[in-house]
C-alpha cells in the first residue's frame, strides 16, 4: 500500500517564487526608465562589451527618451509596451526628418524615415534591453 505525502516542500517553493516574483514587480515600480537605462549599460559595461557597442546604446537610447518625451511625455518604465515600441517604429521608419537630431549632419526638411538598417539597429537595441530588465525583473 502506498501512501501519499503532502508536497509542502514544492508548495513552499512555489509561494517563495511567488513572493520574489512580486517583490520584484514591486522594486520594479520604483525604478525610472533614465535608472533602468543606466543600469543596463552598467551591466554591459560589466561584461565588457565593446566601448563602441556602449555608445550606440547610449545614443539608442537618447533617441527613444527623446520620442518618448515627446509623444508620450507621462510614460514610465512599466507602461511602454510592444504598441508604444511598433509606434517608434513607425515613426522612425515613416516620419523621423534624417539627421533631425545628428550631433554632426544637418538635418535634410522634408526627407523622412531612416534607413531599414538604422531602424533595425535600434531595435535590436531596444530588444536587449528589455529583454535585459525581464531578466533583471
Amino acid at each position: 500500500m502506498e501512501t501519499t505525502r503532502p508536497k509542502r516542500k514544492t508548495t513552499r517553493t512555489h509561494r517563495a517564487l511567488e513572493l520574489e516574483t512580486q517583490e520584484m514587480l514591486d522594486a520594479a515600480e520604483t525604478i525610472s526608465l533614465g535608472q533602468a537605462m543606466k543600469d543596463f549599460i552598467t551591466a554591459k559595461t560589466a561584461e565588457r562589451a565593446a566601448p563602441r557597442t556602449i555608445k550606440d546604446y547610449e545614443s539608442h537610447f537618447r533617441y527613444l527618451r527623446n520620442w518618448l518625451t515627446d509623444h508620450h511625455p507621462e510614460i514610465t518604465l512599466q507602461k511602454i509596451t510592444a504598441t508604444v515600441l511598433r509606434e517608434y517604429v513607425t515613426w522612425m521608419t515613416n516620419d523621423k526628418e534624417k539627421f533631425a537630431d545628428h550631433h554632426i549632419k544637418r538635418s535634410k526638411p522634408g526627407v523622412t524615415g531612416l534607413s531599414p538598417m538604422t531602424v533595425n539597429i535600434r531595435i535590436r537595441t531596444m530588444r536587449a534591453f528589455f529583454n535585459w530588465c525581464q531578466s533583471e525583473g
